[in-house]
């Protein structure tokens, strides 16, 4: 009933404690929980010794232990007050949804500086670029051919969602970055792809993707210097997107 009761267990082999596969967190407690089975009323509580030898959690915190709520529904609140809350938070953030955006990214590149992201600097954010630690790993070895798509969008804010993916040695797809664009235009292509070659240091040598017309033309513009460069398109079932 307490993790912090008892001692840790000596191997009485070499006199010295046993290795476990997680930390440790006993130290002693005095704190026991006494339960008596009575065949009439089930278990009772025979007796409670408080004698704590350590810093309890704090009120602050409680409310986030899973062994003080049980379950989701007794948390002190119901959907719909979930609701209103999120209807009434939605007016502060909607000016800065964007910048909350940033700030995440700015964070995770802290904490990873191999974290690369790209996007315009003015008033909207109308694209942006990123790439992690892994997605660059899988691009070095099997970024040869690339394929990419704008079938994916999103409802809000009306943003394509462009992912970067391939296959490994296991026919299993990986990605290699992904971008949100507000336009499918040629402006915004050429952005994306002349980016996401600089993230990587270099082009790929084939690029698979639909038949929209601005990606081909960019894929020509930006892709055209690299002899190796080849543009294969394909037509997408679009059943399968239903």
């Amino acid at each position: 009933m307490n993790s912090s009761s008892g001692i840790e267990v000596v191997d009485g082999l070499n006199g010295e404690p046993k290795k476990r596969h997680r930390v440790s967190r006993r130290f002693g407690c005095k704190a026991h929980l006494f339960f008596r089975l009575n065949v009439h009323h089930g278990y009772i509580v025979n007796a409670f010794i408080e004698r704590h030898t350590h810093s309890l959690a704090s009120d602050a915190h409680k409310k986030y232990l899973e062994e003080a709520v049980g379950d989701y529904s007794d948390i002190g609140y119901t959907s719909v007050e979930y609701k209103n809350y999120s209807c009434d938070l939605k007016p502060y953030i909607i000016s800065v949804d964007a910048q909350m955006i940033l700030n995440k990214l700015f964070l995770k590149r802290e904490l990873c500086s191999a974290f690369v992201f790209e996007f315009p600097v003015d008033d909207q954010l109308t694209r942006i670029l990123w790439v992690d630690t892994i997605a660059r790993k899988n691009y070095t070895i099997f970024g040869d051919v690339v394929s990419f798509d704008a079938t994916y969008s999103t409802n809000r804010y009306n943003m394509i969602f462009e992912p970067f993916t391939g296959k490994d040695n296991h026919e299993k797809c990986v990605t290699f970055g992904a971008s949100l664009l507000c336009n499918e235009d040629i402006e915004s292509y050429s952005w994306f792809l002349t980016r996401f070659k600089d993230c990587m240091g270099q082009a790929p040598r084939m690029i698979i993707t639909d038949q929209n017309p601005s990606i081909k033309i960019v894929v020509e513009q930006v892709l055209v210097a690299l002899t190796s460069s080849i543009l294969q398109s394909v037509t997408f079932d679009s059943g399968l997107a239903d």
